[in-house]
């Protein structure tokens, strides 16, 4: 835990918006089909791939203008399990700073942990729970990520070198990235969960995976919910 707080003192403040959820994309908000950006678009969309053949998914992902993150269940396209929005600003933000690349990840699988929410029709008590809840889950597949990119997998899309040495530091820093995007609006029903409880929820997620539950369904369905709950029953307060 030690660590994991002094390591604070190397990530800035993070001042953008938080994940939303929406029933449906706002039609006034101008996509974008790139964000000019040729690595960045590659990370994305080959992660985003990825990610789809893990869950057995299929998204729409829609670049914006802005610097939040949102997951809807409607999409436009056909046989489509939902759509997700990231905003180019908080991209090329993360993109050019030092671990960014590895929180867009974090970000991009916290907003397909929604899209599996909604296509299971999971209930939940509150929207905190439900935002932690998708943490736990980025959190795993950061940690699977980490594990596949130390084995240097063909299908990872950032290089490895010099990572072993560093991968502490990187999940450390990450966590921080999280908590940093908490809020402390407690008595709101947009409350996403506050500084310590998101932290916690994502060293959760990577710990999960580091301890062999590579199984991402057993982490999302038959512990997730009440993993949730007792992180926001210890924390978030």
């Amino acid at each position: 835990m030690k660590l994991i707080f002094i390591s604070f003192l190397l990530f800035p403040c993070i001042t953008y918006s938080q994940c939303n959820i929406q029933n449906s994309p706002n039609s006034s908000v101008r996509h974008l089909s790139t964000t000019n950006n040729s690595q960045l678009d590659n990370l994305i969309f080959g992660e985003k791939t990825e990610l789809e053949s893990l869950l057995m998914l299929k998204t729409k992902l829609n670049i914006a203008k802005g610097t939040n993150g949102l997951a809807y269940p409607s999409c436009s396209l056909n046989n489509c399990n939902g759509t997700i929005e990231l905003g180019v600003d908080l991209l090329n933000l993360e993109y050019n700073r030092r671990g960014g690349k590895y929180f867009i990840v974090g970000i991009l699988a916290h907003e397909f942990a929604h899209i599996i929410q909604f296509k299971n029709n999971m209930i939940f008590e509150s929207t905190v729970q439900q935002e932690i809840h998708a943490d736990i889950f980025a959190g795993w597949y950061l940690g699977y990520y980490f594990d596949q990119l130390i084995g240097n997998s063909p299908k990872r899309f950032l290089p490895a070198s010099d990572l072993m040495s560093s991968i502490k530091n990187f999940k450390n820093n990450l966590k921080i990235s999280f908590g940093q995007i908490g809020d402390t609006q407690y008595y709101s029903v947009n409350h996403h969960g506050n500084y310590t409880t998101r932290l916690m929820a994502l060293h959760h997620g990577i710990d999960s995976y580091d301890r062999g539950f590579t199984n991402w369904r057993e982490v999302f369905f038959r512990w997730g919910k009440n993993d949730a709950t007792h992180l926001i029953n210890k924390w978030n307060h």
